[in-house]
């Protein structure tokens, strides 16, 4: 039988020390230990127009393999409210999905986009839409991790993707470690792109990443939060 590696262990522990502490309450849950078979380190088998993707960025080395991880929280008590949740789907389910098709194709750019997307971070906990994707690009290159808000457009100047999606200044390794760190606090993702935070629609969550990082520090002194705070005040 399949043992979970070091990384994944480091995600479960991060789960059971929310779900153990007295500042949070875990409200919805899927959590499955069971292990998809890890991704090839040749895309080329899934697609054969994967097969010059760039695999640098912690693809192999950071993915989880776990059947369902999903879980949302809230901090309880007399701590600052804070919000967010966790739900990201084994890699191996991300590369197989067929193209993300749109419902409604506005411009045949946006048709391509979608076309080159693969989720690997949903919503279950709390419904609210976000989800985030792998883009792979059909003619090779570096792999990229894009944010979907879904209903808020958060880059609405006009251009070859949806207005409710924003890329992220992240690989995939490093947005695995920054679910470590803010435990999937509601919006944290928009401290990677580049974008203005100070637009009315993005109030709560301004306000939910600045409780994290009032509260977060001291509650998880292992680790770093002053990246986070420097790029909060960076889109203020």
């Amino acid at each position: 039988m399949q043992a979970a590696t070091p990384y994944e262990r480091s995600h479960l522990d991060s789960y059971w020390e929310l779900q153990r502490s007295p500042n949070f309450e875990i409200h919805s849950v899927g959590l499955d230990e069971g292990l998809h078979p890890a991704i090839s380190a040749e895309l080329g088998e899934y697609y054969l127009e994967w097969r010059d993707v760039d695999l640098t960025g912690g693809l192999i080395s950071h993915q989880l393999r776990f059947r369902h991880f999903w879980f949302a929280w809230a901090t309880t008590g007399a701590l600052p409210e804070v919000h967010g949740e966790i739900d990201v789907l084994p890699l191996l389910d991300a590369v197989e999905q067929g193209d993300g098709q749109p419902i409604i194709v506005e411009r045949e750019s946006h048709r391509r986009f979608h076309s080159q997307l693969r989720c690997i971070a949903g919503s279950r906990g709390t419904g609210n839409g976000h989800l985030t994707h792998l883009r792979l690009p059909p003619d090779g290159g570096s792999v990229e991790i894009w944010f979907d808000d879904q209903l808020v457009d958060i880059d609405p100047e006009i251009r070859d993707h949806p207005s409710t999606f924003v890329k992220l200044d992240l690989t995939y390794g490093e947005y695995m470690d920054a679910l470590l760190a803010t435990k999937g606090a509601r919006g944290w993702e928009l401290l990677f792109a580049n974008i203005d935070l100070t637009h009315r629609s993005l109030q709560t969550t301004v306000a939910n990443l600045r409780n994290m990082l009032e509260v977060f520090p001291a509650l998880f002194p292992d680790h770093d939060y002053t990246p986070f705070r420097e790029r909060l005040t960076a889109r203020l």
